[in-house]
């Protein structure tokens, strides 16, 4: 009896040791598709029509050839035949090359987005809710372990009052300096703002923010009070068209308000992440209903799917017409901010919001450049919004534009963008990090995304994110 006692509490000291070995385990990510695509120390495209994205270049040079050693652009002239030796070439003939795309709000919950977000053709990313898992991502990218685009990482948000999130940092119970010191630290990028930000608050956030050299983006704040101390001279920009509606315009907006705030955004030389296609998807749910949550569910973490995306498609199924009618109104109206914003030549700068309604990684930033020439962009100018413009915002120097001495982070697709923005769902290949990835590893890339991590090791991660905020 005794013997079993000893037994019994050793096996029930056991199960701690057990969980936590388990939840250590849930952390560790390991290789993620780094099988996938073709290594390559030289790589030349031949015959193939070019969109630099170059200012003062022209829109289209046909015919090149594009050089590429050690992930780097070389050289790019017109293809005569030259004799060229390279580990890969690639017959362009009747493609035309792009620039990898940026997505400068983004939400990541599975490591399993992150060669999702490649497949599409998104080569560099902005998380706006970093974790210490985001942190382990970029670096295993880095040495090739996973397949994924860069990562420029925010700090969680900072946040105060009756809306705080449970990943958002309370700044009631922090020294603002020293949080904000001690991310940058641990290798964080810039700072989130959020709504519930005081006037104080932002003037001390964006103090420490010039003394240590950080840069601030978020959301403007509820307190209209607080506006002018969110204009610090660090933000770079401001996210969520919706929230310019409401914060700045009361929903409502006319020629003579937005042109004083359009001026103050050019004066700061501060651009807008509009992150349209949230909203839009909301809309999309009510009129196309399952059909549209059919096509976009495989691509969403099943935890996430059900503790936010079930229950806010619920929520929107089941409002009032009257509440149904209003989420409708909020579409139209950041349509007409959208256009006010480019009307006035503010620097606009795609990003997405990918996680909170079936907004996917990688798909919804094709989905939002169409949402941008629907509303009176040329196709051009959408392609700006998510190359020149966004690299330019994330403080890539050598990325954003086909250019020699800039990075190789390319997307060559089968028909032309400027004809028609919808060209850039039919993809050839994307290049990035020294690798070539062809369509039929590109859909393999896809397939590996569509096993979504479970319940449990998503659990293990977002408890790690919260201990340690």
């Amino acid at each position: 009896m005794r013997i079993n006692r000893i037994k019994k509490r050793y096996w029930l000291l056991g199960i701690p040791f057990l969980i936590l070995i388990s939840a250590l385990l849930s952390l560790y990510d390991g290789k993620i598709a780094s099988d996938i695509g073709n290594e390559y120390g030289s790589l030349v495209l031949r015959n193939v029509n070019v969109i630099s994205m170059k200012a003062g270049e022209g829109q289209l040079r046909s015919k090149q050839l594009v050089y590429i050693s050690n992930g780097v652009i070389k050289t790019i002239e017109p293809d005569y035949g030259q004799p060229v030796e390279a580990d890969i070439e690639i017959n362009g003939e009747g493609k035309y090359l792009i620039p990898g795309l940026i997505d400068a709000h983004t939400h990541f919950f599975d490591v399993k987005d992150l060669p999702q977000s490649i497949s599409y053709g998104v080569t560099s990313v902005r998380v706006m809710s970093g974790f210490p898992m985001h942190l382990r991502w970029r670096e295993k990218i880095s040495k090739g372990a996973i397949v994924g685009p860069r990562m420029i990482i925010s700090t969680p948000a900072f946040n105060y009052g009756k809306n705080i999130g449970p990943f958002h940092i309370n700044v009631d119970d922090i020294d603002i300096h020293s949080k904000i010191k001690s991310y940058k630290e641990k290798g964080y990028d810039l700072v989130k703002v959020y709504s519930g930000l005081k006037k104080d608050h932002l003037k001390e956030i964006h103090s420490t923010a010039e003394k240590i050299d950080v840069d601030v983006a978020g959301h403007l704040p509820d307190d209209i009070e607080a506006v002018d101390a969110f204009f610090g001279k660090k933000l770079v920009s401001v996210e969520h068209v919706e929230l310019i509606s409401e914060v700045i315009f009361g929903n409502k907006p006319d020629s003579s308000n937005m042109a004083t705030y359009n001026n103050r955004l050019l004066r700061g030389k501060i651009a807008v992440v509009p992150t349209m296609t949230v909203i839009k998807n909301n809309v999309q749910v009510l009129e196309e209903g399952d059909e549209f949550i059919k096509q976009h569910a495989p691509l969403v973490n099943p935890l996430i799917k059900k503790m936010f995306v079930n229950k806010r498609v619920k929520r929107l199924k089941q409002a009032s017409k009257g509440l149904q009618n209003a989420f409708i109104e909020e579409n139209e109206l950041n349509k007409v901010i959208l256009k006010g914003l480019h009307a006035n030549k503010v620097t606009i700068v795609a990003g997405t919001d990918t996680g909170p309604i079936y907004t996917i990684n990688g798909l919804s930033l094709l989905q939002e450049l169409e949402t941008y020439v629907e509303n009176g962009f040329s196709s051009y100018e959408a392609l700006e919004t998510a190359t020149t413009n966004a690299a330019t915002l994330l403080g890539y120097k050598r990325l954003g534009q086909i250019s020699e001495g800039y990075i190789a982070d390319l997307v060559l697709l089968n028909e032309n963008p400027l004809e028609d923005i919808k060209a850039i769902h039919n993809r050839e290949g994307v290049i990035t990090v020294n690798k070539y990835f062809n369509s039929d590893k590109l859909h393999k890339l896809l397939e590996i995304a569509k096993d979504k991590t479970g319940y449990y090791r998503t659990v293990v991660r977002l408890l790690e994110s919260k201990i340690f905020l």
